[in-house]
Order: structure tokens, then C-alpha cells, then sequence
């Protein structure tokens, strides 16, 4: 896992199969953070949710098409990751 292999132990972990967070949850999870990464496939984007124009793209990306978080969902101090893309992980990391 790229947790482990970072040398990154998690403080919570939560299955997303068992607890589903709907938009209001998702956005609990990211408030307070200066930067949020999605990645969708291949791609990858970094946004800023202070700017209301980014963050009504942040909702639509990190919510998937049954309207809950999509997995996984990490957060590491002011940084929320939703997706998985070993090169945005990197990125994030470094803030």
C-alpha cells in the first residue's frame, strides 16, 4: 500500500463500503484545507477550495455517480486526496 511504503501510518481508517459519506459529509472532510487533489484515471488536478469557482469543480470530481465520496479519501494535515494516482499522491505530499 503507498501508506506504508511513505513511511505514512493512518490515524483512522474507515471502509468506504460500509460508511458512505454524502456531499455535506465530504465537504466536513475537506474543510480547512488549502489544497485538494482529485484524480480521475489517469488524470489529476490540484485545487484551491477557497476559490468558489474551484470548489464547485471540487464537488462535482470528488463525488462519484451515486452521489457519495469516491474512494479512497485521504487527508494528511491541510491536503485532501480523493482518487488514486501515485504521481498526484507524490504531489500532494509535498503540499
Amino acid at each position: 500500500m503507498w501508506l506504508a511504503e511513505q513511511g505514512i501510518e493512518a490515524v483512522k481508517i474507515v471502509d468506504a463500503r460500509k460508511n458512505r459519506f454524502d456531499e455535506a459529509q465530504a465537504l466536513q472532510l475537506q474543510e480547512g484545507c488549502e489544497k485538494v487533489f482529485v484524480a480521475r484515471g489517469k488524470s489529476w488536478a490540484a485545487y484551491d477550495p477557497s476559490d468558489d469557482d474551484q470548489a464547485t469543480e471540487i464537488r462535482k470530481k470528488m463525488m462519484g455517480p451515486h452521489g457519495t465520496l469516491r474512494a479512497p479519501a485521504l487527508r494528511f494535515g491541510k491536503v485532501f486526496v480523493v482518487g488514486y494516482n501515485a504521481e498526484m499522491y507524490d504531489a500532494a505530499r509535498q503540499g
